[in-house]
């Protein structure tokens, strides 16, 4: 253990002498901080210090969500305000809407409704009003699992009644909206979902492919969602497209977004 202080001495002074010796350049040259703390430092708020990310509040428990990998934040926008009129229930509560930045920009162009209908992808964080306050344990976790995938006859039905939930939800919301004229003219025939492909002890992933018709005009969506336990607070991390073919780029940004999402709390 002497030998191996001695050594990370000897190296540590010999990285200073030939940073000395360097020729000054101001572009490449290494600039270390070297600041002196007490006792009380924070480690865990020092290592998010400089990641960027939004917060949310959670019955009470603040989490921090970084943006998922190209994407920004544009809850606030037009396009993010357009889509909870949407999308929003009674049911869920709506936090954060992430877009691509060409989107965002491109909200006020002439054809962008075309195009976004023909080529769309947005990442949403959301959580169950019913579990808004609910001090959630490991436990949960397992419990959202089996009623996911567990295949059980209560699973089924409560996955029966999410169904009819998010249908009755969207189509009135596309009523009050006029962009149907009736509230038949959206509905959904089919939700295929995948195994899971991803887990940890705090959350886990799957693909659902939703088949579904507004207006006489069928849609395949593919989602990935995201069951994620943070600080007791279980909730969703989801993305949404209209690009079947984008599954597997859509599974490696929700991968590195969960896993950012944990290390950023």
């Amino acid at each position: 253990m002497k030998f191996f202080n001695f050594y990370s001495s000897v190296v540590f002074c010999l990285a200073l002498c030939l940073c000395g010796c360097e020729q000054e350049n101001t572009e490449t040259r290494l600039k270390t901080k070297f600041e002196y703390v007490d006792e009380s430092f924070d480690v865990n708020s020092w290592k998010t210090e400089n990641q960027k990310f939004d917060r949310i509040n959670i019955g009470g428990t603040k989490i921090n969500i970084p943006p998922p990998r190209g994407f920004v934040n544009g809850t606030e926008t037009f396009l993010g305000e357009a889509l909870v009129s949407i999308l929003g229930m009674p049911t869920y509560i709506d936090y954060l809407q992430y877009f691509k930045p060409k989107d965002i920009a491109a909200i006020l162009d002439d054809d962008f409704a075309e195009k976004w209908e023909n080529d769309y992808t947005f990442f949403n964080v959301r959580t169950l009003r019913e579990v808004e306050y609910h001090d959630a344990k490991p436990n949960d976790l397992n419990d959202a699992k089996e009623t996911s995938h567990g295949g059980t006859t209560s699973g089924d039905k409560l996955r029966k009644q999410y169904l009819e939930k998010y249908r009755d939800g969207v189509s009135r919301n596309l009523k009050d909206l006029e962009i149907i004229d009736s509230e038949n003219d959206f509905g959904i025939s089919d939700i295929k979902t995948l195994p899971i492909h991803d887990e940890s002890k705090y959350h886990y992933s799957w693909v659902t492919y939703t088949r579904s018709h507004i207006a006489g005009d069928v849609d395949i969506e593919i989602g990935i969602m995201t069951i994620i336990l943070i600080k007791n607070r279980l909730f969703y991390l989801i993305a949404v497209s209209n690009n079947t073919d984008s599954k597997e780029n859509l599974k490696s940004i929700m991968y590195d977004w969960s896993r950012s999402t944990i290390s950023a709390n």
